[in-house]
């Protein structure tokens, strides 16, 4: 019998040792996800990015903030826009 049935997906995280890894990746998918909206939004490329926090486009690159799956600025498959108040400032 299966003891996963009837229970939650966060109960079914913790049994497997899952939750706090799973929750950090979600976390790191939505925050690069937000940057990439907010640089689309306001036009910043990742070399301008990289400029105003004084740090090389590679340390910015994909790989880095978007390693969870999630595209750049600008290769953006879905029309969604950032909520309201997210700012870049150089």
């Amino acid at each position: 019998m299966n003891n996963h049935i009837g229970c939650d997906f966060d109960d079914f995280l913790a049994d497997q040792g899952l939750a706090e890894e799973v929750s950090a990746a979600a976390l790191k998918r939505v925050i690069a996800w937000q940057l990439a909206q907010t640089m689309k939004l306001q036009k910043v490329t990742k070399k301008e990015l990289a400029e105003r926090m004084h740090t090389r486009r590679n340390d910015i690159g994909h790989s880095r903030l978007c390693g969870a799956g999630i595209r750049p600025a600008g290769r953006s498959s879905s029309g969604s826009r950032a909520s309201g108040g997210t700012e870049i400032r150089g």
